[in-house]
Parts: structure tokens; C-alpha cells; sequence
């Protein structure tokens, strides 16, 4: 669950989670490296490149109306290009306190520019805060909810023998294997005769299952097909 990530020590394994909730929500994950500017780690240039995605997925969908989650002025000449093509523009901004990596206590503020700008302005924060919402089924079902009954599936008999599935969104070091009702977890060391790195997106791989210290199902012994059995 997202708790689980949330208190993790285990990095990989956190963000393993989260990109497990966001695949099975259909959201499309982007990544770009963290750099060193002034001593601290952030990211550069991913403002613009949510942006085009933006703009170019409006001009060939049509979209009627995109949501943007963000808080950043930057975003304000995208909204103002998207409304000159007629697409209104719905703003989910939250306000925030949070430490930064030395500590300090830090606030994030929507900029009141791009919320001047939306066609639909909506403050999160607010609506979450707000008690008279708290019994609200779409508030509620807002975020994923930690699963007190997961380990009830530990006892579930793992599918013997060699399966065979589709890798999806391959990370550094780790990947999916499609294997509903769930997406398999594997790590690069447990890829065998082959490279970790030769595996795509949509490859169709070998493999075996079992549980993890978790109890979680995860997938080992990883093989990708030869390009003559990946139909």
C-alpha cells in the first residue's frame, strides 16, 4: 500500500510500490536524473517536458478539459496555449508543509497566478482538510488505503512451474511483469541467461514465482525469449 511505502527504509521497495498503484491506475510515469545545484539534489527540466506532453496530447486527443496537478507559476503559458484551443484547464493544487534534506521545515504554495488562470481551480488541501467532507465516498476514495488483510494471501499456493508474460514499465535495476490480478515485482539480479538491460517494455519473458519476506508474490529466474517466440 501507499503506507507501506510511505514508512519503508527500503527505497527500491517503496518506489516499487508506488509505481505498482500509479500502473494500476493506467498513469504513465516519467523520469528524468536529479542533478546537484547549490549543494542540493532537483530535478531540471521536468516542467517542460510535462508541458509538451500536455500540449501535444491536447492537440491529437482533443481533449476537452485537462487536469493538471501542480502548484508552479511555470505552468501559466500552458494553460493560456491550451485555452486558445479551446480546452479548459482544471487545476488540482495542494498546500503543503514538508523537511527538506537537511531538516528545515519548508511550505509549498500554489501560485496565485495559475489559479487565476484555470478554468476550474480546485484546493485540494481544503477539500481533504474539511471536516464537513470527511464522510465524502469521493474524498474518501481519493488515496490508496493500507490493506490490514494483506497477509491473508500468504497462505495462497503460489502457481508452480515456469510462467510465461509481458515485462512492463522497466525501471533501473528493477521491473513488472504483467501477471493479473497483480504486477509482478523482479530485481536485475534475478534476470539469468541474459542482461537485465536488454529487457524492454512489452518483451515477453520466462519465469517462476514465489513470496518474498513480505509474503508478496515476485517473480525469479527472469528469462527473455528469444525474438522468434516473443508473439
Amino acid at each position: 500500500s501507499a503506507f507501506e511505502a510511505q514508512t519503508s527504509e527500503n527505497k527500491l521497495y517503496a518506489e516499487r510500490i508506488f509505481d505498482d498503484i500509479l500502473m494500476g491506475e493506467k498513469v504513465i510515469t516519467h523520469y528524468l536524473p536529479l542533478r546537484m545545484r547549490g549543494g542540493k539534489r532537483e530535478e531540471k527540466g521536468i516542467d517542460v517536458w510535462l508541458a509538451l506532453e500536455a500540449y501535444e496530447l491536447t492537440v491529437f486527443k482533443k481533449f476537452d478539459v485537462l487536469v493538471l496537478v501542480a502548484s508552479d507559476g511555470d505552468y501559466v503559458p500552458l494553460v493560456r496555449k491550451l485555452n486558445t484551443l479551446g480546452t479548459r484547464v482544471m487545476l488540482l493544487g495542494w498546500d503543503f508543509r514538508y523537511q527538506d534534506m537537511n531538516g528545515r521545515e519548508s511550505v509549498t504554495r500554489t501560485s496565485q497566478e495559475l489559479l487565476e488562470e484555470v478554468t476550474y481551480p480546485v484546493a485540494m488541501h481544503e477539500l481533504i482538510e474539511n471536516r464537513l467532507n470527511k464522510n465524502d465516498s469521493v474524498i474518501a476514495n481519493l488515496f490508496d488505503k493500507q490493506d490490514d488483510n494483506r497477509l491473508k494471501f500468504i497462505n495462497k499456493p503460489v502457481p508452480e512451474g515456469i510462467q510465461r508474460s509481458r515485462t512492463l514499465n522497466m525501471k533501473s535495476g528493477y521491473g513488472f511483469i504483467s501477471f493479473p490480478p497483480n504486477n509482478l515485482f523482479f530485481h536485475y539480479e534475478d534476470v539469468i541467461d541474459g542482461n537485465f538491460n536488454d529487457i524492454m517494455d512489452g518483451d515477453m519473458v520466462e519465469f517462476e514465482i514465489r513470496r518474498n519476506e513480505r509474503g508478496e508474490e515476485v517473480a525469479y529466474n527472469v528469462r527473455k525469449l528469444e525474438p522468434g517466440l516473443q508473439e
